[in-house]
Formats: C-alpha cells, structure tokens, sequence
C-alpha cells in the first residue's frame, strides 16, 4: 500500500483534483503533498480553486495525517470547504496551507 505521495509541482485538471479525492478518501493514504498543483485549470475560476474540487471530494473520515496544499490558490471558499471536511477529523495531524489568498474571512 501506498503510505505517501508528494505530487508536487504538476500542472493538474479539474478532473484529476477530483479523482484524487475520491481516491484518498476511500484508500490508506496518509501522507499528501500537492504544493503548487492547480496552475493548468488557471488562477480562479467563477467556481473557485481547482484544489477546492479535490477538497470536496474528500469524506469526513479521510485517513489523511498530513496534507500539504500550499501555492494552490486556496481563497476564503476554499478555507470553508477545508474546515467542513477537516472539522470533526481526528486523524490530520498536520495541514500546510502557505502561500494561498485565504483572505481575513478564510482564517477566522
């Protein structure tokens, strides 16, 4: 089984982010990084981040322990969809969000 998987620095879809999720949330997974992966579905679109479709796909028990999502362009939507997910997760241990635009709303 795959324990840890630093995707980092590629150029993903839409499609990918959210078939990642899926994946993650039903898989033993606990170590992602995927710093800097939205740049080929363009800086935002009028339905967000593209890591925001990889983050809505992820279920409430996701077996995650770390997550790195820095220079993802994370905006204050983004940061709700993250803490709805995360919110009742007694599994991640560690979450970076560095580098993303998550605005006084996103880090209240």
């Amino acid at each position: 089984h795959i324990r840890t998987l630093d995707v980092s620095w590629n150029a993903f879809q839409v499609e990918v982010f959210s078939h990642l999720g899926s994946i993650v949330s039903n898989g033993d997974l606990q170590n992602l990084s995927l710093v800097s992966c939205g740049a080929a579905a363009g800086v935002q679109s009028e339905k967000g981040s593209p890591i925001e479709f990889f983050l809505e796909q992820l279920t409430k028990s996701c077996p995650l322990l770390r997550l790195d999502i820095s220079l993802n362009h994370l905006d204050a939507r983004g940061a709700l969809v993250l803490e709805d997910r995360f919110s009742e997760n007694e599994d991640l241990i560690d979450l970076h969000v560095a580098d993303n635009p998550l605005g006084a709303i996103g880090v209240r």
